[in-house]
């Protein structure tokens, strides 16, 4: 509570702009990742529905590529639980998260580990597209 020149106390106001803008980036990392795991599920939907795979092979192509999105989804989340309740810490883990998220991403598109592959005809491209279910905005295209 801070005073006017009358001695009244005032309430001061709730965050500035560092508060806001951690709470803005981390609700942007947040719908990232959470539609990178809607893209996942939805994979995996579909491969479970598909003809019987081995474990090993369940957890070698879907489970451990799915890790990273996991894994950066808790981030987000814990960076605007953070933010929410104006803590320091919180840019902290919204670096972390950006950080690791910038290294998986030049991982997975090094070593093109993606999870949907296309044969495209359109007027302006004929070729291969892929695209990764984490990094959803991102497609890689290969010319025939």
């Amino acid at each position: 509570m801070t005073g006017d020149e009358n001695g009244n106390a005032q309430a001061r106001p709730r965050g500035g702009w560092a508060t806001l803008l951690a709470r803005a980036a981390s609700a942007v990392l947040l719908g990232h990742f959470i539609v990178s795991i809607g893209y996942w599920c939805l994979l995996v939907w579909i491969s479970a529905r598909g003809p019987h795979m081995p474990w090993s092979d369940w957890l070698h192509y879907v489970v451990c590529p799915a890790a990273p999105a996991v894994g950066l989804l808790g981030l987000s989340i814990l960076s605007l639980v953070l933010a929410m309740k104006r803590k320091a810490l919180a840019w902290v883990c919204i670096v972390i998260t950006v950080v690791v998220s910038l290294a998986a991403f030049a991982y997975d598109v090094s070593n093109h580990r993606t999870q949907i592959h296309a044969t495209e005809f359109s007027e302006r491209f004929t070729g291969q597209t892929e695209t990764y279910a984490t990094w959803w905005w991102y497609q890689e295209r290969h010319p025939l």
